[in-house]
């Protein structure tokens, strides 16, 4: 009796949101970062929360990113506007654990 082969299933995807607030400085970093990861079916969202900084023009400057505006709401508000633009199998979301930068 031969082994039956089942197709692997698809990749899920995975949307990772980025909150974000007058932090453009930092933006691309954080969108570098993503782009550089070994796992292909993603989409990046960036929520600017309603920045005075260049942060909207550093998130439109990568075509493959999703950018949302919206007024100042904080942090919450931001990431559950992000949350409910995609249709995600799996949901990531940037905590600023890897940097730490004080003005």
């Amino acid at each position: 009796m031969s082994a039956v082969t089942r197709p692997e299933p698809p990749m899920p995807l995975v949307s990772v949101i980025i909150p974000c607030y007058n932090q453009g400085r930092f933006l691309g970093d954080a969108i570098e970062s993503v782009l550089q990861q070994t796992y292909l079916n993603f989409e990046i969202i960036v929520v600017d929360d309603g920045s005075a900084d260049n942060t909207s023009r550093v998130a439109s400057a990568h075509f493959t990113v999703r950018s949302i505006r919206q007024k100042n709401h904080g942090l919450s508000a931001a990431r559950n506007a992000g949350l409910g633009v995609p249709e995600f199998t799996l949901r990531a979301s940037s905590i600023r654990t890897h940097y730490s930068y004080y003005d």
